[in-house]
Formats: C-alpha cells, sequence, structure tokens
C-alpha cells in the first residue's frame, strides 16, 4: 500500500462526484461540473434545461451554418 493516498483521493472525488448526478444539481463531464438552469419555452407550460453556460447562437453563423 504504497499509495494510500493516492486511493484516498480517488475515493474522495469519486463520492464528490455521486453529488452531482442529476440536472438539478448538475453533472460531471470529465473533469468539468456541468450546471443546469430551467427555461420556460415561450407561453407553454413546458421547461428545457440548458446548461448555465448556454448563449445563443449570433445571426451570422446561424446564416452560415444553416442557409437556407
Amino acid at each position: 500500500m504504497e499509495y494510500i493516498d493516492k486511493e484516498l483521493l480517488e475515493a474522495k472525488w469519486s463520492s464528490e462526484r455521486q453529488k452531482y448526478t442529476t440536472l438539478e444539481t448538475g453533472m460531471y463531464a470529465g473533469e468539468e461540473l456541468i450546471e443546469f438552469i430551467k427555461v420556460k419555452i415561450r407561453d407553454n407550460n413546458m421547461y428545457l434545461w440548458l446548461p448555465k453556460t448556454f448563449v445563443p447562437m449570433p445571426e451570422s453563423i446561424k446564416k452560415a451554418k444553416y442557409p437556407l
């Protein structure tokens, strides 16, 4: 057991990651914790969960990516 510190750190990291497994708490993607917000869709009673870091696509990129 030369590397007990490493094993303890891995156990701690694993335990910490288990706290973040839902949209409400956030989720890990690799090493990054992604947090979500609930966004209402128009006037309907429908919601969509989006990452907090989400930003709308600029019009110039929309036109280049999705030409008519």
